[in-house]
Protein backbone atom coordinates (compact mmCIF):
# COMPACT_ATOMS: atom_id res chain seq x y z
CA UNK A 1 0.00 0.00 0.00
CA UNK A 2 1.42 3.37 -1.03
CA UNK A 3 0.28 6.99 -0.93
CA UNK A 4 0.56 8.88 -4.24
CA UNK A 5 -0.46 12.30 -2.97
CA UNK A 6 -1.84 14.01 0.12
CA UNK A 7 -3.97 17.17 0.22
CA UNK A 8 -4.51 19.34 3.32
CA UNK A 9 -6.74 22.39 3.60
CA UNK A 10 -6.99 24.39 6.84
CA UNK A 11 -5.68 21.39 8.75
CA UNK A 12 -3.74 22.40 11.88
CA UNK A 13 -1.13 24.92 10.66
CA UNK A 14 -1.55 24.00 6.97
CA UNK A 15 -3.58 26.50 4.96
CA UNK A 16 -3.27 24.62 1.67
CA UNK A 17 -0.91 21.81 0.79
CA UNK A 18 -0.64 19.24 -1.98
CA UNK A 19 2.17 16.75 -1.48
CA UNK A 20 3.08 14.41 -4.33
CA UNK A 21 4.76 11.26 -2.98
CA UNK A 22 7.07 9.48 -5.40
CA UNK A 23 9.17 7.19 -3.17
CA UNK A 24 8.76 4.55 -0.50
CA UNK A 25 10.97 6.36 2.04
CA UNK A 26 10.06 9.96 2.85
CA UNK A 27 11.88 12.12 5.41
CA UNK A 28 10.49 15.43 6.65
CA UNK A 29 12.98 17.81 8.26
CA UNK A 30 12.30 20.93 10.28
CA UNK A 31 12.34 22.58 13.67
CA UNK A 32 9.67 21.85 16.27
CA UNK A 33 6.14 23.27 15.82
CA UNK A 34 6.48 23.65 12.04
CA UNK A 35 3.94 20.97 11.03
CA UNK A 36 5.88 17.71 10.74
CA UNK A 37 3.77 15.79 13.26
CA UNK A 38 0.60 17.38 11.85
CA UNK A 39 1.39 15.75 8.51
CA UNK A 40 1.65 12.28 10.11
CA UNK A 41 -1.49 12.95 12.14
CA UNK A 42 -3.43 13.61 8.93
CA UNK A 43 -2.30 10.32 7.40
CA UNK A 44 -3.19 8.38 10.53
CA UNK A 45 -6.60 10.07 10.68
CA UNK A 46 -7.31 8.98 7.10
CA UNK A 47 -6.57 5.39 8.14
CA UNK A 48 -8.46 5.27 11.45
CA UNK A 49 -10.81 8.30 11.57
CA UNK A 50 -9.13 9.11 14.89
CA UNK A 51 -6.30 11.39 15.92
CA UNK A 52 -3.44 10.00 18.02
CA UNK A 53 -3.17 13.39 19.74
CA UNK A 54 -6.68 14.60 20.58
CA UNK A 55 -10.15 13.19 21.26
CA UNK A 56 -11.82 16.15 19.56
CA UNK A 57 -11.54 16.16 15.77
CA UNK A 58 -12.43 19.87 15.79
CA UNK A 59 -9.03 20.60 17.35
CA UNK A 60 -7.44 19.75 13.99
CA UNK A 61 -9.23 22.59 12.17
CA UNK A 62 -7.02 25.62 11.56
CA UNK A 63 -7.61 28.53 13.90
CA UNK A 64 -10.58 30.73 12.89
CA UNK A 65 -11.64 28.33 10.12
CA UNK A 66 -14.97 26.52 10.01
CA UNK A 67 -13.72 23.22 8.63
CA UNK A 68 -10.66 21.31 7.43
CA UNK A 69 -10.20 18.96 4.52
CA UNK A 70 -7.78 16.07 4.12
CA UNK A 71 -7.56 13.56 1.30
CA UNK A 72 -5.08 11.11 -0.18
CA UNK A 73 -4.82 8.92 -3.23
CA UNK A 74 -3.48 5.45 -2.52
CA UNK A 75 -2.57 2.36 -4.44
CA UNK A 76 -2.91 -1.12 -2.99
CA UNK A 77 -4.17 -4.60 -3.69
CA UNK A 78 -7.69 -3.17 -4.01
CA UNK A 79 -6.54 -0.81 -6.77
CA UNK A 80 -6.42 2.99 -6.69
CA UNK A 81 -8.68 4.83 -4.26
CA UNK A 82 -9.03 8.31 -2.89
CA UNK A 83 -10.00 8.69 0.75
CA UNK A 84 -10.90 11.97 2.40
CA UNK A 85 -12.57 13.74 5.30
CA UNK A 86 -14.12 17.12 5.83
CA UNK A 87 -13.84 17.93 9.54
CA UNK A 88 -16.03 20.58 11.15
CA UNK A 89 -15.01 22.83 14.01
CA UNK A 90 -17.71 21.04 16.02
CA UNK A 91 -15.88 17.73 15.52
CA UNK A 92 -18.23 16.30 12.90
CA UNK A 93 -16.57 14.15 10.25
CA UNK A 94 -17.80 13.71 6.68
CA UNK A 95 -16.11 10.69 5.04
CA UNK A 96 -15.49 10.53 1.28
CA UNK A 97 -14.41 7.56 -0.80
CA UNK A 98 -13.47 8.38 -4.40
CA UNK A 99 -15.08 11.80 -3.81
CA UNK A 100 -18.46 10.31 -2.90
CA UNK A 101 -19.89 11.06 0.54
CA UNK A 102 -20.25 7.86 2.60
CA UNK A 103 -23.03 7.14 5.06
CA UNK A 104 -20.77 6.12 7.93
CA UNK A 105 -17.30 7.09 9.05
CA UNK A 106 -16.52 3.40 9.64
CA UNK A 107 -16.72 2.79 5.88
CA UNK A 108 -13.35 4.55 5.47
CA UNK A 109 -11.53 2.89 8.37
CA UNK A 110 -8.90 0.52 6.98
CA UNK A 111 -9.14 1.56 3.32
CA UNK A 112 -5.80 3.19 4.07
CA UNK A 113 -3.81 1.35 6.74
CA UNK A 114 -1.18 2.89 9.01
CA UNK A 115 0.93 2.21 12.11
CA UNK A 116 2.13 5.27 14.06
CA UNK A 117 5.28 5.50 16.22
CA UNK A 118 5.53 8.70 18.28
CA UNK A 119 7.46 9.88 21.36
CA UNK A 120 4.54 9.32 23.74
CA UNK A 121 4.40 5.62 22.82
CA UNK A 122 6.44 4.64 25.86
CA UNK A 123 2.99 4.64 27.51
CA UNK A 124 2.30 1.47 25.54
CA UNK A 125 4.46 -0.28 28.15
CA UNK A 126 4.47 2.09 31.13
CA UNK A 127 0.87 3.27 30.88
CA UNK A 128 -2.39 1.65 31.95
CA UNK A 129 -4.26 -1.21 30.25
CA UNK A 130 -6.29 1.20 28.10
CA UNK A 131 -3.11 2.14 26.18
CA UNK A 132 -2.46 -1.47 25.22
CA UNK A 133 -6.11 -2.18 24.41
CA UNK A 134 -6.14 0.87 22.12
CA UNK A 135 -3.02 -0.43 20.37
CA UNK A 136 -4.75 -3.73 19.61
CA UNK A 137 -8.09 -2.17 18.68
CA UNK A 138 -6.53 0.39 16.33
CA UNK A 139 -4.78 -2.37 14.41
CA UNK A 140 -7.64 -4.86 14.29
CA UNK A 141 -10.21 -2.20 13.38
CA UNK A 142 -8.21 -1.31 10.26
CA UNK A 143 -7.91 -4.94 9.23
CA UNK A 144 -11.54 -6.04 9.44
CA UNK A 145 -14.78 -4.10 9.36
CA UNK A 146 -16.35 -6.91 11.38
CA UNK A 147 -14.02 -6.23 14.31
CA UNK A 148 -14.74 -2.49 14.25
CA UNK A 149 -18.50 -3.14 14.14
CA UNK A 150 -18.38 -5.63 17.01
CA UNK A 151 -16.19 -3.32 19.09
CA UNK A 152 -18.62 -0.45 18.59
CA UNK A 153 -21.63 -2.60 19.49
CA UNK A 154 -19.84 -4.06 22.50
CA UNK A 155 -18.99 -0.59 23.81
CA UNK A 156 -22.63 0.47 23.49
CA UNK A 157 -23.77 -2.61 25.42
CA UNK A 158 -21.26 -1.94 28.22
CA UNK A 159 -22.51 1.64 28.44
CA UNK A 160 -26.16 0.54 28.66
CA UNK A 161 -25.38 -2.13 31.26
CA UNK A 162 -23.42 0.35 33.36
CA UNK A 163 -26.37 2.74 33.32
CA UNK A 164 -28.58 -0.07 34.61
CA UNK A 165 -26.04 -0.93 37.29
CA UNK A 166 -26.07 2.65 38.58
CA UNK A 167 -29.88 2.63 38.73
CA UNK A 168 -29.93 -0.73 40.51
CA UNK A 169 -28.33 0.75 43.63
CA UNK A 170 -31.59 2.58 44.29
CA UNK A 171 -33.72 -0.50 43.59
CA UNK A 172 -35.04 0.73 40.25
CA UNK A 173 -33.88 -2.33 38.28
CA UNK A 174 -34.71 -6.00 38.77
CA UNK A 175 -31.92 -8.58 38.25
CA UNK A 176 -33.84 -10.15 35.33
CA UNK A 177 -33.42 -6.94 33.34
CA UNK A 178 -29.71 -7.65 33.02
CA UNK A 179 -30.17 -10.97 31.26
CA UNK A 180 -30.53 -9.59 27.71
CA UNK A 181 -27.58 -7.24 28.17
CA UNK A 182 -25.44 -10.05 29.57
CA UNK A 183 -26.19 -12.22 26.53
CA UNK A 184 -25.10 -9.44 24.16
CA UNK A 185 -22.07 -8.60 26.27
CA UNK A 186 -20.96 -12.24 26.23
CA UNK A 187 -21.61 -12.64 22.50
CA UNK A 188 -19.68 -9.60 21.31
CA UNK A 189 -17.11 -9.87 24.09
CA UNK A 190 -16.20 -13.46 23.23
CA UNK A 191 -15.71 -12.54 19.56
CA UNK A 192 -13.44 -9.62 20.50
CA UNK A 193 -11.45 -11.75 22.93
CA UNK A 194 -10.79 -14.47 20.35
CA UNK A 195 -9.79 -11.91 17.69
CA UNK A 196 -7.40 -10.14 20.06
CA UNK A 197 -5.89 -13.41 21.29
CA UNK A 198 -5.25 -14.58 17.73
CA UNK A 199 -3.61 -11.24 16.90
CA UNK A 200 -1.43 -11.38 20.00
CA UNK A 201 -0.12 -14.83 19.00
CA UNK A 202 1.31 -13.27 15.84
CA UNK A 203 2.44 -10.05 17.53
CA UNK A 204 4.22 -12.01 20.23
CA UNK A 205 6.19 -14.03 17.68
CA UNK A 206 7.30 -11.02 15.63
CA UNK A 207 8.05 -8.86 18.68
CA UNK A 208 10.15 -11.61 20.27
CA UNK A 209 12.20 -11.92 17.08
CA UNK A 210 12.75 -8.15 16.99
CA UNK A 211 13.92 -7.94 20.61
CA UNK A 212 16.22 -10.91 20.08
CA UNK A 213 17.89 -9.06 17.22
CA UNK A 214 18.11 -5.73 19.05
CA UNK A 215 19.33 -6.83 22.47
CA UNK A 216 19.50 -10.63 22.55
CA UNK A 217 16.88 -10.70 25.31
CA UNK A 218 13.77 -12.85 25.55
CA UNK A 219 10.43 -11.02 25.18
CA UNK A 220 7.07 -12.68 25.84
CA UNK A 221 3.65 -11.17 25.15
CA UNK A 222 0.40 -12.69 26.39
CA UNK A 223 -3.22 -11.61 26.29
CA UNK A 224 -4.53 -11.03 29.81
CA UNK A 225 -8.27 -11.70 29.98
CA UNK A 226 -10.26 -10.27 32.90
CA UNK A 227 -12.21 -13.54 32.81
CA UNK A 228 -9.70 -16.29 31.93
CA UNK A 229 -6.39 -14.80 33.03
CA UNK A 230 -3.30 -14.85 30.80
CA UNK A 231 -3.71 -16.62 27.48
CA UNK A 232 -0.83 -18.07 25.48
CA UNK A 233 -0.55 -20.21 22.33
CA UNK A 234 -1.72 -23.30 24.19
CA UNK A 235 -5.01 -21.79 25.38
CA UNK A 236 -7.19 -22.03 22.26
CA UNK A 237 -9.36 -24.77 23.77
CA UNK A 238 -10.17 -22.51 26.73
CA UNK A 239 -11.94 -20.11 24.35
CA UNK A 240 -14.34 -22.65 22.82
CA UNK A 241 -17.05 -22.19 25.45
CA UNK A 242 -16.22 -18.58 26.25
CA UNK A 243 -19.66 -17.11 25.57
CA UNK A 244 -21.63 -19.46 27.83
CA UNK A 245 -19.01 -19.20 30.56
CA UNK A 246 -19.09 -15.40 30.34
CA UNK A 247 -22.88 -15.32 30.76
CA UNK A 248 -22.61 -17.38 33.95
CA UNK A 249 -19.76 -15.27 35.30
CA UNK A 250 -21.57 -12.00 34.60
CA UNK A 251 -24.59 -13.30 36.53
CA UNK A 252 -22.36 -14.37 39.41
CA UNK A 253 -20.67 -10.97 39.58
CA UNK A 254 -23.91 -8.99 39.24
CA UNK A 255 -24.27 -8.14 42.97
CA UNK A 256 -20.66 -6.90 43.11
CA UNK A 257 -21.08 -4.95 39.87
CA UNK A 258 -24.22 -3.32 41.28
CA UNK A 259 -22.23 -2.12 44.27
CA UNK A 260 -19.43 -0.83 42.03
CA UNK A 261 -21.75 0.74 39.49
CA UNK A 262 -19.84 -0.63 36.48
CA UNK A 263 -19.21 -3.89 34.59
CA UNK A 264 -16.01 -5.48 35.86
CA UNK A 265 -15.71 -8.35 33.35
CA UNK A 266 -15.03 -8.29 29.63
CA UNK A 267 -12.65 -7.09 26.90
CA UNK A 268 -12.97 -3.49 28.13
CA UNK A 269 -11.09 -4.64 31.26
CA UNK A 270 -8.48 -6.82 29.51
CA UNK A 271 -4.78 -6.11 29.04
CA UNK A 272 -1.53 -7.19 27.38
CA UNK A 273 1.10 -8.77 29.62
CA UNK A 274 4.63 -8.04 28.39
CA UNK A 275 7.57 -9.86 29.97
CA UNK A 276 11.32 -9.56 29.46
CA UNK A 277 13.48 -12.37 30.83
CA UNK A 278 10.49 -13.57 32.85
CA UNK A 279 9.78 -10.24 34.58
CA UNK A 280 6.88 -7.95 33.78
CA UNK A 281 8.39 -5.13 31.77
CA UNK A 282 6.00 -2.43 32.97
CA UNK A 283 7.21 -2.73 36.57
CA UNK A 284 10.75 -4.09 36.31
CA UNK A 285 12.19 -3.01 32.96
CA UNK A 286 14.59 -0.14 32.37
CA UNK A 287 13.47 2.71 30.13
CA UNK A 288 15.77 1.41 27.40
CA UNK A 289 14.20 -2.05 27.61
CA UNK A 290 10.73 -0.54 27.53
CA UNK A 291 11.59 1.47 24.43
CA UNK A 292 12.93 -1.68 22.80
CA UNK A 293 9.61 -3.41 23.45
CA UNK A 294 7.66 -0.49 21.97
CA UNK A 295 9.75 -0.58 18.78
CA UNK A 296 9.29 -4.36 18.61
CA UNK A 297 5.50 -4.17 19.04
CA UNK A 298 5.16 -1.52 16.33
CA UNK A 299 7.23 -3.59 13.90
CA UNK A 300 5.21 -6.67 14.89
CA UNK A 301 1.96 -4.85 14.09
CA UNK A 302 3.28 -3.99 10.62
CA UNK A 303 4.12 -7.65 10.05
CA UNK A 304 0.68 -8.70 11.30
CA UNK A 305 -0.98 -6.33 8.82
CA UNK A 306 1.04 -7.99 6.07
CA UNK A 307 0.07 -11.49 7.23
CA UNK A 308 -3.64 -10.71 7.30
CA UNK A 309 -4.10 -8.33 4.37
CA UNK A 310 -1.19 -9.25 2.10
CA UNK A 311 0.22 -5.72 2.15
CA UNK A 312 2.14 -3.54 4.57
CA UNK A 313 0.58 -0.46 6.17
CA UNK A 314 2.10 3.00 6.05
CA UNK A 315 4.71 3.32 8.79
CA UNK A 316 4.58 6.77 10.39
CA UNK A 317 7.66 7.55 12.50
CA UNK A 318 7.65 10.78 14.47
CA UNK A 319 11.00 12.03 15.79
CA UNK A 320 12.56 8.59 16.21
CA UNK A 321 16.11 9.91 15.86
CA UNK A 322 15.85 11.85 19.13
CA UNK A 323 13.63 9.33 20.90
CA UNK A 324 15.74 6.18 20.43
CA UNK A 325 19.38 5.45 21.11
CA UNK A 326 21.62 4.57 18.17
CA UNK A 327 21.23 0.78 18.44
CA UNK A 328 17.44 0.82 18.57
CA UNK A 329 17.19 3.51 15.91
CA UNK A 330 19.52 1.61 13.57
CA UNK A 331 17.48 -1.57 13.98
CA UNK A 332 14.25 0.28 13.24
CA UNK A 333 15.76 1.95 10.19
CA UNK A 334 17.11 -1.41 8.99
CA UNK A 335 13.54 -2.69 9.07
CA UNK A 336 12.59 0.03 6.59
CA UNK A 337 14.15 -2.07 3.85
CA UNK A 338 10.88 -4.04 3.94
CA UNK A 339 7.75 -3.31 1.96
CA UNK A 340 6.17 -0.54 4.05
CA UNK A 341 6.00 3.01 2.75
CA UNK A 342 7.60 5.18 5.42
CA UNK A 343 6.97 8.78 6.50
CA UNK A 344 9.63 9.86 8.99
CA UNK A 345 10.16 13.20 10.73
CA UNK A 346 13.28 14.65 12.32
CA UNK A 347 14.71 17.99 13.37
CA UNK A 348 17.29 19.46 11.05
CA UNK A 349 20.03 19.03 13.66
CA UNK A 350 19.51 15.29 13.62
CA UNK A 351 19.10 14.87 9.88
CA UNK A 352 22.66 13.62 9.41
CA UNK A 353 21.84 10.61 11.59
CA UNK A 354 19.10 9.30 9.33
CA UNK A 355 20.53 9.12 5.83
CA UNK A 356 18.38 6.60 3.99
CA UNK A 357 19.25 5.25 0.56
CA UNK A 358 16.65 6.13 -2.04
CA UNK A 359 14.69 8.44 0.27
CA UNK A 360 13.04 11.71 -0.67
CA UNK A 361 13.72 14.61 1.68
CA UNK A 362 11.42 17.52 2.44
CA UNK A 363 11.73 20.71 4.43
CA UNK A 364 8.75 21.65 6.63
CA UNK A 365 8.41 25.25 7.81
CA UNK A 366 5.34 27.19 8.95
CA UNK A 367 2.95 24.67 7.46
CA UNK A 368 4.68 24.60 4.07
CA UNK A 369 6.49 21.63 2.55
CA UNK A 370 9.31 21.94 0.05
CA UNK A 371 11.08 19.03 -1.60
CA UNK A 372 14.84 19.15 -1.14
CA UNK A 373 17.47 18.23 -3.69
CA UNK A 374 19.00 14.73 -3.38
CA UNK A 375 22.38 16.11 -2.37
CA UNK A 376 21.32 18.18 0.65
Amino acid sequence: MKIKYLRLNDFRNYKSCRLAVETRLNVFLGQNAQGKTNLLEALYFLATARSPRTNSAGDMVKWERAEAGISAQLEGLAGTNEVGFVIGKDGRKKPYLNRKLQRRVSQLVGVLKAVFFMPDDLALIKGGPSERRSFLDAGLSQLTGAYLSRLSRYQRVVKQRNELLKKSTSGQVAPDEFRAWDEQLAEFGSLLTVARWQAVLSLARHAANAVKRISGECLEVRYRSSFLGELGPEDGSRLEELKSQAVRELARLLPADCRRGYTSLGPHADDLAVYLAGKELRSFGSQGQQRTAVVALKIAMCEYFHEVSGEYPLLLLDDVASELDERRRDYLLDCLDGGAQVFLTATEELSGNIRLKGASYYSVKDGRIEKLSPGL
